[in-house]
């Protein structure tokens, strides 16, 4: 890892952020595989910022799709919708940031 500190850190289909909670002391990284982890780490403000808080929603969206095989395009749809509107719940203070 580089001595250069980034809050994200992804390499398909694996998203890794920087836990902002530990931090001027520590610097760790947490693993987001799903809409679940994402959810937490933005709920837990592990991750801050409008900017920070909507790249984490959609790759942790992202890598939960990468492992995931659908029978349509509509079921796969139906699933990106749901999802969305779970993360959409994750901090309740960022009005229109799932907006954009």
């Amino acid at each position: 890892m580089s001595s250069r500190l980034q809050a994200i850190l992804w390499v398909r289909p694996r998203l890794r952020i920087l836990n902002q909670l530990l931090l001027p002391h520590r610097r760790e990284y947490v693993e987001i595989n799903d809409c679940r982890a994402g959810h937490h780490a933005i709920a837990s403000m592990q991750t801050r910022g409008a900017p920070a808080i909507a790249i984490v929603a959609a790759l942790s969206l992202a890598a939960e799709l990468c492992g995931l095989d659908f029978s349509s395009a509509a079921a796969a749809q139906a699933h990106i919708r749901q999802q969305l509107a779970y993360l959409s719940t994750s901090r309740p203070t960022a009005v229109n940031l799932f907006d954009a």
